[in-house]
């Protein structure tokens, strides 16, 4: 599966999937952390990516990352951006990243497991599929606002 999905190419070429961590199986373990992208190689919004998992009936984590310091890492955000980028009272999690610059929220974590069976894992991978050549046109405009983590 891990294979499969770094593999995933827009008609162009370009990347449609950018995975975190390591690229093969040693050293990982069962959670597979990653966002779609655009064939521009922006990031696909989440939010819609969750939409389309439900479309699919697959079950994936979508949104803020887990531990601390990993959205920094995958986005490239550096200290100088954080700095006076803390949150005060009334700030909602969209307006913050707006404030930041972040390219998202996080990121899609699909986790295998015990009870993971073949049609699960192609089940995935025609959901993961189905973004490919997804234009900034294709995610609606009125997704529901994040409000935190």
């Amino acid at each position: 599966m891990l294979e499969e999905l770094q593999a995933l190419r827009h008609s162009d070429g370009r990347p449609a999937v950018e995975v975190y961590g390591p690229r093969s199986w040693t050293g990982r373990g069962a959670t597979i952390a990653f966002n779609f992208l655009h064939p521009s190689g922006r990031w696909i919004d989440e939010r819609f990516v969750d939409q389309i998992a439900e479309r699919y009936n697959v079950s994936v984590r979508t949104g803020c990352f887990c531990n601390p310091g990993s959205g920094e890492l995958a986005f490239s955000i550096g200290k100088d951006t954080l700095i006076g980028g803390e949150f005060d009272d009334a700030l909602i999690l969209d307006e913050y990243i707006r404030a930041i610059g972040l390219p998202s929220a996080g990121a899609v974590r699909a986790s295998l497991g015990v009870a993971t069976n073949f049609p699960d894992v192609y089940g995935f991978l025609e959901f993961a599929r189905s973004f490919l050549d997804v234009t900034e046109a294709d995610v609606p405009d009125d997704l529901p606002a994040r409000l935190a983590c």
